[in-house]
């Protein structure tokens, strides 16, 4: 049986077309190399953003 990964929600608000557009990328490529720099999965709709991965690397490099 697989384990279920956690997952971290997080909106962004007021919505901004503008601001989320240069934070996702062209294509969400920006989420994409995120996604690959720390070994999680996120989605999104609208400002409404789902992060799934080991909680560690949720964190990213916050401690920095």
């Amino acid at each position: 049986m697989q384990q279920r990964r956690p997952q971290l929600s997080v909106t962004l608000a007021p919505l901004d077309n503008r601001a989320l557009a240069n934070l996702t990328g062209p294509l969400d490529a920006n989420l994409r190399q995120i996604e690959a720099a720390l070994d999680v999965a996120i989605s999104h709709r609208g400002g409404d953003f789902s992060i799934v991965g080991d909680p560690a690397r949720q964190a990213g490099r916050r401690k920095r």
